[in-house]
């Protein structure tokens, strides 16, 4: 399924490519959680660029098929502990 991912401006604020936060989104599928704080749903994940550079994304999901990447920056411990937590709850 394809996936048209847009990037927001403020997720550069890293300096991170379009690249890197593309394949970091990409490569984090199994390792996100649902943010649910806001009207429209949003994603953390955790992925990694081909530099092998850890990095957590936040993206708004406006359906399956379109989501926009607002927040990119290296992973930290709190997101983990946050995914860690979203998937103790799903067993």
């Amino acid at each position: 399924m394809h996936v048209d991912v847009t990037i927001h401006p403020k997720a550069f604020k890293h300096a991170y490519s379009e690249e890197q936060i593309r394949d970091a989104w990409i490569s984090g599928e199994h390792n996100r959680c649902e943010l649910e704080d806001a009207d429209i749903p949003r994603e953390l994940r955790i992925g990694v660029t081909a530099e092998g550079i850890k990095l957590e994304l936040i993206g708004l999901v406006f359906t399956m098929e379109r989501v926009m990447i607002h927040h990119c920056d290296s992973a930290s411990k709190e997101a983990r502990r946050q995914i860690e937590k979203s998937r103790r709850r799903a067993r």
